[in-house]
C-alpha cells in the first residue's frame, strides 16, 4: 500500500553541484515540483571550483565551440538566479592570459588578429606583478562564478520551499523502484523520476556505474598576498584569481592516480613553484587554505546525459568537468527537453553514444 502521507515530487535531483543545481532551477522555472538531495560535501569539485568562464583555453589557444551561445545562456541564467535569491555571485570582467613562448604569441596573432572579444595586450596593460616576457592577450568576454556562494544561495532558496534535503543515500538500498513511483523511505518522499547528478560519486551508482570516467584530482591554494594589485584573473600555466582581504586563489593541479579529496604536499609544492616562477619578485605568501577535489570528467572529455534504457524514470546528467560554470545552464536546457518534451539531446552529449547500459 502506498504511503499517502509521503511528500510527493515530480523529480528528485540527487547531487547539488553545478549540474544538479542548474537542472533544479530549470525544472522549478517550468513549474515542476523538484527536490534537491545532497550529501553536503564542502570539498566537492563544484564548491571549490574557480568558476572561470573564458572563450580560449589550452596550449593551442582553442576557442570553445558555441562559446557565444553558451556564454549568453550562462549570463542570462545566473542573473536570473541572482534575482530570485537576492544574492550576487556572477561577475563579468576581462581576464588576461600570458604567452608561454614566442611561438604561442604568433599562433594567437594568426588565429585572432581580427577577433572582437580578445585583444593583444599593450605593455602597459600587462599585469605588473608577474613576469610576462612574451606578452599576453586580454579576453574581453569573460566572467567568474563564485560557485560556493551560488550553490549556497540555491540550497537556501529550495530549502525555504521544502525542496532541499541534506542526506547521504546508499544506492540501491535507499531507493524503492516501484511500478507507479519511486520511493525514498529515509526522506518520506515519493517521486515520478530521479536524476543522478552525483559527480564522481556516480562511479558507485548501480544503474550508471559502467559510465567510463577519466576523472582527475585537482588541488587549489588560497594565499594571503597583501601587495597583489592585479584585479583581473591571470592565466599563465596556472590561474591566479583575486579574492577579498588581500587574498588570491591559485590552481589547479591534475592528478589521475590518487583520486581522493586529500590535499597533498606534492600538490602544494607544484602550485607554489609555478606561482614563484610567475612573479617578478619572490613573495610566496601565507597559505590560508589548501583544498582538493575530484573533477568528474567522463572519458572523451564531454558531458553526458540520458535516461536509463531499462527504466526511463532514472536519468543521468554528469561529466561537466572544469567547464561546469559555463556549460551547466545550456546543458540543463537539453536535459529539460529530454525529460519534459522527449527531445533527443545532441549526439556529443548523449549518454548512449558512450556506453551500453542494457
Amino acid at each position: 500500500m502506498a504511503n499517502t502521507s509521503a511528500h510527493r515530487f515530480e523529480t528528485v535531483v540527487l547531487g547539488q553541484g553545478l549540474a544538479g543545481s542548474a537542472l533544479a532551477w530549470k525544472l522549478h522555472e517550468r513549474g515542476e515540483s523538484v527536490l534537491l538531495v545532497d550529501r553536503g560535501d564542502e570539498s566537492s569539485s563544484s564548491r571549490i571550483a574557480a568558476g572561470l568562464l573564458t572563450p580560449i583555453t589550452g596550449q593551442r589557444l582553442t576557442r570553445y565551440p558555441d562559446w557565444g551561445q553558451c556564454y549568453d545562456a550562462a549570463r542570462k541564467f545566473y542573473q536570473f538566479v541572482e534575482k530570485q535569491t537576492d544574492e550576487r555571485f556572477f561577475s563579468e570582467s576581462p581576464m588576461v592570459r600570458l604567452f608561454a613562448s614566442r611561438q604561442e604569441r604568433e599562433r594567437f596573432l594568426k588565429k585572432y588578429r581580427d577577433a572582437d572579444d580578445v585583444s593583444l595586450c599593450e605593455e602597459s596593460a600587462l599585469p605588473q606583478a608577474v613576469s610576462s616576457p612574451f606578452g599576453g592577450f586580454e579576453m574581453l568576454s569573460a566572467a567568474r562564478l563564485d560557485t560556493k556562494s551560488y550553490l549556497t544561495a540555491t540550497q537556501k532558496y529550495f530549502e525555504s520551499r521544502g525542496g532541499y534535503r541534506e542526506v547521504t543515500l546508499s544506492l540501491p538500498e535507499d531507493l524503492q523502484i516501484e511500478k507507479d513511483q519511486i520511493s525514498v523511505p529515509q526522506l518520506n518522499v515519493v517521486c515520478n523520476q530521479i536524476i543522478f547528478c552525483q559527480g564522481f560519486e556516480a562511479t558507485k551508482n548501480p544503474w550508471f556505474r559502467d559510465v567510463p570516467f577519466d576523472a582527475a584530482k585537482g588541488e587549489i591554494l588560497t594565499l594571503n598576498v597583501p601587495d597583489w594589485r592585479e584585479s583581473r584573473v591571470v592565466h599563465a600555466g596556472l590561474w591566479v584569481a583575486p579574492e577579498n582581504n588581500h587574498r588570491i586563489r591559485i590552481g589547479a593541479t591534475y592528478e589521475r592516480e590518487q583520486l581522493d579529496q586529500c590535499p597533498t604536499e606534492a600538490g602544494r609544492t607544484d602550485l607554489l613553484q609555478k606561482w614563484n616562477q610567475l612573479q617578478n619578485v619572490s613573495r610566496e605568501g601565507d597559505i590560508v587554505e589548501h583544498r582538493a577535489a575530484i573533477r568528474p570528467v567522463i572519458h572523451g572529455r564531454s558531458p553526458r546525459m540520458g535516461l536509463h534504457p531499462n527504466d526511463a524514470r532514472l536519468g543521468f546528467f554528469n561529466g561537466l568537468g572544469s567547464r561546469g560554470a559555463l556549460l551547466s545552464p545550456v546543458l540543463a536546457d537539453q536535459m529539460i527537453g529530454l525529460l519534459c518534451e522527449g527531445i533527443a539531446v545532441d549526439d556529443k552529449y548523449d549518454l548512449h553514444q558512450k556506453v551500453d547500459l542494457t
